[in-house]
């Protein structure tokens, strides 16, 4: 096998990042969101959650971009000495219902005297409109000047589908949504569906989520064989009936997991890193070998593999318990709105597990999981004589198909490590979340080591 230092061969297919990009401002923003608005659909409403039917023509140009540049500005201010996070609804007051309120509704309280749109009393309000459960509501006066109308409780529920969890969350209506997640960092939403963002400096109408990328599925592909091996099984012997289950729900529940995880780690605001191997691997790095050191290991027993078995017996209590209510097949609709209190101590026990591993990752060193979540040990130590891993590709799309070339100079020891594993073991594949919360996901792929920044996760 070549190392990386024997890279000429693919230097000219991918191209280098040699030069600064240039920087994008909230103006260039607008100017994507105002191409991108009429092309990008909302989604339909969950069930169970309340439709309000509102929908609000985008702000002309000038004012688009004086909205954004004034939460842009907000953005990077402090508020004792507390970063400035908060989400915008541009509407009227009066288009969202009085008597909701979450978790299926919103629920506004309005100012009797409407407060300045501006950057200092953005940052005066962020606190009391918490960025997970609140929005600020902003409409045009009679002047056509943004003035703040109140607050607007949504709940966490919107969260779920980057941190993990069951239940709709209440839609919101079609209209402008812009979310400051931190210092420069502007995103922005029609209702809830992603149009474009301003971070890093740079402007970009896509983000990269890695659970829907078809080599995470094929990677553990095994594993979802393996269950639905065990749950047939288990099918032949019970004693009545049970409704077919879609592959679909054994990946849903999954993710939930592995989001909550990365959640957990993220919010930390220590970082971690968690490397995953196929189970013959995970069973020789218990083993004095020459890829990882480990300081604490678990015995081989169930509890090791308790997510395996959650995660069965999760499967076999939803074809047991819809059989009478899901037209003999469940779905993800089946499992996102069970009433059960069955699934529920379930889900419970699965986000435990997860809560356990990202505990562990606040050790120095990796936790080392086979695929499947099956937890190996933890304060893994990545070799140091593993070769230098000078270049690596930044995946610029979900698949990886579109890359470029990157030293890895700027970045620290805890990524470092995690290529030079990856680049000596193929089948390795690490996720990396750093103190500032990004997450990266890192394999070999395509003859060199490639890694994606998951995007999904922006709160």
């Amino acid at each position: 096998m070549k190392c990386c230092e024997e890279i000429s061969w693919w230097e000219p297919v991918i191209p280098m990042l040699d030069q600064a990009p240039e920087h994008h401002y909230p103006q260039d923003l607008a100017a994507l969101v105002v191409e991108r608005w009429g092309k990008v659909e909302v989604p339909p409403v969950q069930p169970g959650a309340k439709r309000i039917r509102l929908q609000q023509p985008l702000p002309e140009p000038p004012m688009l971009e004086y909205l954004l540049s004034t939460c842009y500005h907000a953005s990077l201010m402090r508020e004792e000495q507390r970063p400035v996070k908060f989400r915008v609804l541009v509407c009227t007051p009066h288009s969202l219902p009085s008597e909701q309120g979450p978790p299926r509704s919103l629920h506004r309280m309005v100012f009797r005297d409407p407060k300045r749109f501006d950057p200092y009393t953005l940052m005066r309000i962020a606190p009391a409109a918490d960025y997970s459960r609140s929005l600020i509501g902003v409409t045009l006066d009679g002047h056509r000047k943004p003035v703040i109308w109140g607050i607007i409780q949504s709940g966490s529920r919107w969260l779920y589908s980057m941190t993990g969890g069951r239940g709709a969350p209440p839609p919101l209506p079609a209209c402008l949504q812009i979310l400051v997640s931190g210092p420069g960092r502007v995103e922005v939403h029609k209702g809830s569906a992603f149009i474009g963002k301003l971070a890093d400096g740079q402007v970009s109408g896509e983000t990269i989520n890695v659970f829907n990328a078809a080599w995470l599925r094929a990677r553990f592909a095994p594993i979802r064989a393996r269950l639905l091996e065990l749950h047939n099984g288990a099918r032949a012997q019970a004693g009545s009936s049970w409704a077919v289950l879609d592959e679909k729900v054994i990946s849903m529940v999954a993710q939930h997991a592995a989001k909550r995880l990365i959640s957990v780690v993220k919010n930390s605001q220590h970082g971690g890193t968690l490397i995953l191997l196929p189970q013959d691997i995970a069973d020789e790095v218990v083993r004095k070998n020459r890829y990882i050191s480990m300081k604490y290991r678990f015995i081989d027993e169930e509890p090791r593999r308790r997510f395996s078995s959650l995660l069965l017996r999760m499967m076999n209590a939803l074809a047991a318990s819809c059989v009478h209510t899901c037209d003999g097949r469940v779905t993800q609709d089946d499992y996102s709105h069970s009433n059960s209190e069955t699934i529920a101590d379930l889900d419970e026990s699965i986000f435990e597990v997860a809560y356990q591993v990202a505990s562990m990752a606040a050790v120095d060193g990796a936790v080392v999981l086979a695929n499947g979540m099956e937890v190996v040990g933890f304060g893994g130590e990545i070799s140091g004589d593993l070769p230098d891993v000078p270049l690596v590709a930044k995946a610029c799309d979900t698949e990886g198909k579109e890359r470029m070339m990157e030293s890895t100079e700027s970045v620290g020891t805890r990524h470092r490590s995690v290529y030079r594993l990856c680049n000596a073991l193929h089948e390795a594949m690490g996720i990396v979340i750093s103190q500032d919360g990004g997450v990266r996901f890192i394999r070999w792929s395509e003859g060199m080591v490639t890694y994606w920044n998951h995007e999904a996760v922006t709160p």
